[in-house]
């Protein structure tokens, strides 16, 4: 299992801030693929006000009033991920591509 880390940026109303996501996935996944599921997902499914691509990198949820953007992401290396786990308090989420 891989990991990789994404940084977005959450806006709401005015208000807004820096957030991070640890994510698991699969080699055999696309890591973009797999950062948009996560936020595509992100509010819940009927959340999301307009769908966005399999590359998308800016989300809209909640009648427009809240978006995400994502900053970046990149690869982990094990040490990495769990150094982020142990030390800076991120949790790894598992998103795992159901199987056919």
């Amino acid at each position: 299992m891989e990991r990789l880390i994404v940084t977005y940026e959450l806006q709401a109303g005015g208000a807004e801030c820096i957030g991070h996501a640890l994510l698991a996935y699969r080699k055999r996944e696309k890591p973009q693929a797999v950062v948009n599921k996560y936020f595509r997902e992100f509010y819940g499914e009927k959340n999301l006000d307009e769908a966005p691509g399999e590359l998308s990198e800016y989300f809209l949820y909640l009648d427009q009033t809240v978006s995400v953007k994502i900053i970046r992401w990149e690869i982990l290396k094990p040490k990495e991920s769990v150094i982020l786990e142990k030390y800076i308090g991120l949790e790894y989420i598992k998103i795992l591509k159901q199987e056919d």
